[in-house]
C-alpha cells in the first residue's frame, strides 16, 4: 500500500469545509502545532468528519448499486462491474471496493493522528478527553463500516509512521469489533453533550454523546444477527477457512444477550437523549434551508452528511436520484445528466403500496400493478406518476401521461412533441431540494436517525422474545406508523394504513421479516438496504429477499415493454445472463465483499492467501473440498412464500 501510505499522510492534515462546520480552516499547519489549542483541536475533528461524508456521498451511492432493493436506470451499462454489482457484493477487481477503503482507511489515518497528537497536547485535560471520546467515536464508526463491508481488516490504533507499520495483516473481524465497542464506551462517557457541542461549536451536524449510545445499539443489533444464524454468515480467509461468529472475548455468549445489549442501548437514546420524532415524516426531507431552516436543527438528527453548495464534498445522491427534468427545482430546464441513476426498486415499490393501502390501476398498463398507498410516506419517499426525460420543444414541460412510473416528454431539436412514452420505474423523493441546479444544494444524507432507534428495540425484542415491562416489538413499531399516519396536511385527517395487533405477526421470524420491510418502508433510499439484508444470514437473504424479486420479475405485468422493446426485468438482470443468488452457496458469497485486489497487491503483508474465504466469480468457498460447506442445504426454496400481488 505505498501509494495510498502517501496519500494518506497528504490528505490527513486537509479540512473538511462545509459552511456549518469551522469555514476555511487553516490547513498549512505543521504537525507539532495542529494539537496545541483548542480551536485547532477542532479543526483536526472537523477533517476527522470527512468519514461521514465519504460514507453519505460514495458508499451509500455504491453500495445501493449492490442492493436489490435499489436498481440502476441504464441497460447498456455491461461492464464487469455492473455485471458484479448484480450478484450482491463487490469484487476483489472492482474498483468501488478499493475507492471505499481506501477512503475510509484515510480518515481513519486522520483520527489516528489526532489521538496520537493529543498525548503531548498542552491543551486542558477535560477538553481533550472531549476531543478524544469524538475521535473515538469516529473511529468506530469507519470501522465498523469497513468491518460489515470486508470481515478481517488491518487494525490500527495509532497514525503508522512508516511503511512497514502501514503493512501489516489483517486482524480477525472479532478484533474489530471489540475495539468498535471499546471506542464507544469510552465516547458515551466523554463526548459532549448537544448543549456543550452547540456551545462551542454553534449551530453544527458534529455528533454528541448519544450518538455513540445510538451506534453502539447498532453494533450490538448487527452482533445479534451473527449469533443468531451462524451457519448462514461467511468470515474467514482462504488461510484460515471458515469461521463462525463468536463474541465470547467480548463477553458475549449468545445472540439473546446481544439483542438485549442493543435493546438497553436503543432504549436508552429513546428515553434519555433527548432526540425526538419530526411530527411530521415529511419535514424530514425539506431541504430548503432558506425557507424551513427549523428543519436542519431536528432532534430527529443524530448524525447527518449536511451538505451545501459551499461545501466541497458532493451528494451524490441529489442528482443520480432525480429525474431528467423536474419541475420545482431552481433551473428544471438545464438537464439533470446524471438524472436516475439510482432508483427504486419496482419490488420494493410494489410491496410497499400493497402492504399499506395501496390500489391498483385501472387502465390496460396498469391493472395488475398498485399505483399509489395511503402511507403518507409514499408520496414523501417516491416520484412515481410521471417523470419528465425531454422538454417540448418550446422548453416546457409536457403534458403528463396516465401511465405508472411513466417517462414522458418531447425531443426539442427533432420536432416530435409529447414522445418518447414508456414504462419506467419510480424515482426517489427524498433527495430533491428547490435550489437543485446541477450543484450539491441543501440536500443531506441521514447516517443516523431516531427513528432507527425504534426499529432496533422492536427488533431486539422479537430475536429475543421479549415482551411486557422490558418493552414490545408491536409498541416501538407503533411509535413509527403513528407519526407516519398524522403526516397529512393540516385539517385532513390521519391516514388510513391498518395498525398493527399485538401478535398479529407472532414474535419469531415472521414478525423480524416484517420489521425489516418496515424499515425499509421508513428508511428506504437512505442507506440501510445493503447492510439490512445481508445481516440476516443466506437463508434469510434468499428466502425473503433473492427469490421474491427474482418471481416478481418475472411476472407478465413487470414486462411491459419500452420503445427500444425491452422489458423491465431484461432491463435490470436477465439481459446480462445473470440472476440474483438463489441458492445458499451462491448467497453466502455475497454476505460479505472480497479484500480489494489492490490493498493485497500493494500491502506487503498479504498474500491471496488472504483473501475471503468465498470466490464470488464462481459462488464457490474456497477449499470446499477439505473443509466443506457447514452453511446448511445449498438447495432453492420452494416457492411457498410468493408475496400475491
Amino acid at each position: 500500500m505505498k501509494k495510498i501510505f502517501i496519500t494518506i499522510i497528504l490528505f490527513s492534515f486537509g479540512v473538511v469545509s462545509c459552511d456549518f462546520l469551522i469555514e476555511n480552516p487553516t490547513t498549512s499547519l505543521s504537525k507539532t502545532s495542529v494539537f496545541d489549542s483548542e480551536p485547532a483541536l477542532e479543526a483536526q475533528l472537523n477533517s476527522a468528519y470527512g468519514a461521514i461524508y465519504s460514507y453519505g456521498g460514495t458508499s451509500c451511492r455504491t453500495l445501493a448499486y449492490c442492493s436489490p432493493l435499489v436498481h440502476w436506470k441504464s441497460y447498456s451499462r455491461e461492464g464487469l462491474d455492473y455485471q458484479q454489482y448484480l450478484q450482491g457484493s463487490f469484487m476483489a477487481t472492482q474498483t468501488a471496493g478499493k475507492g471505499v477503503i481506501s477512503g475510509q482507511y484515510s480518515h481513519l489515518y486522520t483520527c489516528n493522528t489526532l489521538l496520537d497528537g493529543l498525548k503531548t497536547s498542552p491543551v486542558d485535560e477535560d477538553y481533550k478527553l472531549e476531543v478524544e471520546a469524538e475521535a473515538r467515536f469516529i473511529r468506530a464508526f469507519i470501522y465498523f463500516q469497513l468491518v460489515r463491508l470486508f470481515g478481517d481488516l488491518p487494525l490500527y490504533t495509532s497514525a503508522p509512521k512508516n511503511e512497514a507499520e502501514y503493512n501489516i495483516k489483517r486482524s480477525s473481524f472479532k478484533d474489530i469489533y471489540e475495539l468498535i465497542v471499546e471506542d464507544l464506551l469510552f465516547a458515551e462517557e466523554y463526548m459532549r453533550t448537544h448543549e456543550r457541542q452547540q456551545a462551542i461549536n454553534g449551530v453544527s451536524i458534529r455528533a454528541q454523546k448519544y450518538a455513540a449510545t445510538a451506534l453502539k445499539a447498532k453494533v450490538f443489533a448487527q452482533i445479534g444477527s451473527l449469533l443468531s444464524s451462524p451457519d448462514d454468515q461467511a468470515f474467514g480467509t482462504v488461510a484460515t477457512g471458515e469461521v463462525k461468529p463468536d463474541f465470547t472475548h467480548m463477553g458475549i455468549t449468545s445472540a439473546k444477550q446481544a439483542w438485549e445489549l442493543a435493546l438497553e442501548a436503543a432504549d436508552k437514546v429513546i428515553k434519555e437523549s433527548g432526540y425526538a420524532l419530526e411530527d411530521d415524516y415529511r419535514n424530514l426531507f425539506r431541504w430548503d434551508m432558506a425557507g424551513h431552516p427549523e428543519d436542519f436543527d431536528s432532534r430527529e438528527r443524530i448524525l447527518v452528511a449536511q451538505y451545501s453548495p459551499n461545501c466541497n464534498m458532493t451528494n451524490y445522491m441529489t442528482a443520480q436520484t432525480l429525474p431528467a427534468y423536474f419541475v420545482g427545482t431552481s433551473n428544471y430546464s438545464t438537464k439533470n445528466t446524471s438524472y436516475m441513476n439510482l432508483v427504486p426498486s419496482r419490488y420494493l415499490f410494489q410491496r410497499w403500496a400493497a402492504t399499506h393501502g395501496g390500489e391498483k390501476g385501472t387502465g390496460d398498463n396498469n391493472k395488475n400493478i398498485y399505483v399509489n398507498s395511503k402511507d403518507p410516506r409514499f408520496d414523501a419517499s417516491f416520484i412515481y406518476n410521471i417523470w419528465y426525460q425531454y422538454l417540448d420543444s418550446d422548453g416546457a414541460a409536457p403534458e403528463a401521461g396516465d401511465g405508472q412510473y411513466e417517462r414522458v416528454g418531447g425531443y426539442p431539436n427533432s420536432g416530435y412533441i409529447n414522445t418518447g412514452h414508456w414504462k419506467g420505474s419510480p424515482a426517489y423523493r427524498k433527495y430533491f431540494t428547490p435550489t437543485f441546479d446541477m450543484s450539491p444544494g441543501h440536500a443531506g444524507i441521514y447516517v443516523m436517525r431516531f427513528a432507527e432507534m425504534y426499529f432496533i428495540a422492536a427488533e431486539a425484542c422479537a430475536w429475543a422474545g421479549i415482551t411486557g415491562e422490558l418493552g414490545d416489538a408491536y409498541d416501538y413499531v407503533e411509535v413509527i406508523h403513528a407519526r407516519a399516519r398524522k403526516s397529512v396536511d393540516e385539517g385532513q385527517p390521519e391516514a388510513e394504513f391498518p395498525k398493527w395487533t399485538k401478535g398479529q405477526h407472532g414474535y419469531g421470524e415472521e414478525l423480524i421479516t416484517e420489521l425489516f420491510w418496515e424499515k425499509m418502508y421508513e428508511m428506504c433510499g437512505e442507506g440501510h438496504e445493503w447492510y439490512d439484508t445481508h445481516r440476516y444470514g443466506a437463508k434469510w437473504i434468499v428466502k425473503n429477499i433473492y427469490y421474491p424479486n427474482h418471481d416478481f420479475l418475472l411476472l407478465p405485468e413487470q414486462a411491459t415493454p419500452n420503445p427500444s422493446g425491452i422489458s423491465y426485468n431484461m432491463l435490470w438482470w436477465y439481459q446480462r445472463g445473470l440472476t440474483l443468488p438463489l441458492t445458499i452457496r451462491n448467497a453466502r458469497a455475497t454476505l460479505l465483499c472480497e479484500y480489494p485486489e489492490y490493498e493485497i497487491s500493494y500491502n506487503t503483508a498479504l498474500t491471496d492467501q488472504d483473501q475471503n474465504f468465498f470466490n464470488h466469480s464462481t459462488g464457490d468457498f474456497y477449499n470446499v473440498g477439505s473443509t466443506g460447506n457447514s452453511g446448511g442445504n445449498n438447495s432453492n426454496f420452494d416457492d411457498d412464500y410468493e408475496f400475491e400481488w
